[in-house]
This record gives structure tokens, C-alpha cells and sequence, in this order.
């Protein structure tokens, strides 16, 4: 028996160490991007949206292949262009 373990060596220890950064690091990163991916592919109008960038915005249309562009009207009357994946959240839904 300990002529196996002593055969593997650290490797035991180094799949341990993949296991622990796994469940830490990369497993709540991929669950926060499909998250995110289904909210940017829920959106709708009349959403009330915050873009990476800080803008904070009412959806009024969609627009481009696919909806790939979506133009917001911040309060002060302004209409912009965005790309639907600045979208970084989602304030509140009204209908």
C-alpha cells in the first residue's frame, strides 16, 4: 500500500488542489454568465436597465440582426444606442 501512494507521489494532493479551485473560482464564474446571459436574453420593453457603463435607462425598442442593439431613454429625454450585452442589470420590470 504505501508503495502505491508513494508511487503517485503529489498528484493526490494537486487533484485536491483542482477540486477546491474548481468549486471556488470557476464554477460560481460560469453560473454568474449564464445568469447574465439569460437576462440580456429576457429583456424587454419597458425594462429598466443599468449598462456596465453606469447608464441607467427605460428599454424602448430593439434593433439590428438579430436585436442585437437596444435603445434606451434615460430620464432626461435622451434616446442612446446600446449593445445589448452592456446590459449589466436590471433594475425592476414594469409592464
Amino acid at each position: 500500500m504505501e508503495n502505491i501512494l508513494a508511487s503517485l507521489g503529489a498528484l493526490p494532493m494537486f487533484l485536491l488542489m483542482f477540486l477546491v479551485l474548481y468549486f471556488l473560482l470557476i464554477r460560481p464564474q460560469v453560473k454568474e454568465q449564464k445568469e447574465r446571459e439569460t437576462l440580456i436574453s429576457n429583456l424587454k420593453k419597458n425594462d429598466r436597465i443599468i449598462t456596465s457603463s453606469g447608464l441607467v435607462g427605460k428599454v424602448i425598442e430593439f434593433q439590428g440582426k438579430d436585436n442585437r442593439y437596444i435603445i434606451i431613454d434615460n430620464e432626461n429625454g435622451s434616446k442612446i444606442k446600446l449593445v445589448k450585452s452592456s446590459v449589466s442589470s436590471l433594475l425592476d420590470r414594469k409592464q
